[in-house]
């Protein structure tokens, strides 16, 4: 990276990255409804990503400063590319702050996505996804900062994102997107995947923040939003992402222990509440049918979750020393004990629908020292 100042108003950056992607993928599984195993990750090689960009920041006021850039990505693996403009301003008033910002952003899938291994019976293994284009996206978002007395300080932000180049199932039928892949296994079962699919998020975040001062800190955020995708025929679902709200509060203090200060008892706690994700509703009768699940057509991500809620508290215990601090601290996850949803599957055997949790309490005790 290279930055100059080239004078009160104007300064100028350059810079590139260079990427070495190795890779080795393996996964093989037992097909109960086969009754056989099966493999759709082998592979072995590596991949490079470039990336270079230009930027200019200029100071047109006092309180106006606007900046534009070029970014530019190339990904060797299938030869995709992509060249994005940006342009942001921020304008500051007394306590206010003022930003607007929009441009293009891209990237590319994980390398697994790349290398699935399509297997048919009498044919030669076949990568139907190497050729994908790199995944894009257009930001617009605005935004307001403001500090407050007590050392704290008020954010909001409206956004809006159009994805495109999304990879989807070449499927006028399959209903399914990238955008909705937790893992590896989410391609299980897939046709050739083709950049056809689009997707939109929009919404607006909230925070409240007071950093760490007189031994204590607070942040609370809050977000109202909508997350969507359309599949190869062009129909529009909400992802499985779409919680439609979300609210995190965290905090936590600290207290000197003797009259030295050295000795230091701290207390953290966190509690996050979301609206439940989706799913998408399973077909009984077509999966008792064919022995595997099944979901109805065109009602995918239909069915909305219940709420996501958990609490987390933290204790630690902190000797400081002139050359050496030790720690000792215990997090507990989800203390309410609360079984979170995780998913539905169909359960073959008892040819009906069934629910798995989350697991409750996770506790980790830890110790640490620092020089």
């Amino acid at each position: 990276m290279y930055n100059t100042k080239l004078n009160n108003k104007n300064t100028i950056r350059f810079g590139a990255v260079a990427q070495q992607l190795g890779y080795k993928l393996n996964n093989n599984f037992f097909d109960e409804h086969s009754g056989e195993w099966k493999s759709f990750l082998n592979s072995k090689g590596d991949a490079q990503y470039y990336q270079a960009y230009a930027q200019w920041k200029h100071r047109m006021t006092e309180n106006l400063t606007f900046v534009s850039g070029l970014h530019g990505s190339y990904f060797a693996l299938n030869g995709s590319y992509s060249i994005e403009p940006r342009v942001a301003a921020t304008y500051t008033s007394g306590k206010n702050t003022y930003s607007l910002a929009t441009g293009l952003h891209s990237k590319p899938e994980h390398l697994s996505t790349y290398m699935y291994q399509s297997k048919k019976q009498g044919q030669a293994d076949t990568y139907p996804n190497k050729d994908l284009g790199l995944l894009k996206a257009y930001h617009a978002v605005a935004g307001y900062e403001r500090q407050l007395p007590w050392n704290m300080r008020f954010k909001t932000e409206v956004y809006y994102q159009y994805l495109y180049n999304i990879p989807v199932e070449k499927d006028s039928t399959g209903g399914f997107s990238i955008i909705n892949a937790l893992d590896i296994y989410s391609l299980f079962n897939t046709q050739q995947l083709v950049s056809e699919g689009t997707g939109q998020n929009y919404g607006i975040d909230f925070s409240l923040e007071r950093s760490f001062s007189n031994s204590y800190y607070v942040l609370a955020t809050a977000s109202l939003y909508k997350s969507t995708y359309t599949d190869y025929p062009g129909d529009e679902y909400n992802t499985t992402f779409n919680r439609g709200y979300q609210v995190n509060i965290l905090g936590g203090k600290e207290f000197s222990i003797g009259r030295s200060g050295r000795k230091i008892l701290g207390l953290n706690g966190k509690v996050l509440y979301s609206g439940g994700m989706r799913e998408s509703p399973i077909d009984i009768n077509s999966s008792i049918q064919s022995g595997e699940t099944v979901y109805v057509p065109k009602q995918y991500f239909t069915r909305r979750v219940p709420a996501y809620f958990r609490t987390d508290l933290g204790v630690y215990y902190k000797i400081k020393n002139k050359r050496v601090t030790h720690s000792i601290q215990l997090e507990v996850q989800n203390i309410t004990n609360r079984q979170n949803f995780y998913y539905s599957y169909f359960d073959r055997e008892a040819a009906s629908v069934k629910t798995v949790n989350q697991l409750g309490i996770f506790p980790n005790l830890s110790y640490r020292i620092d020089f």
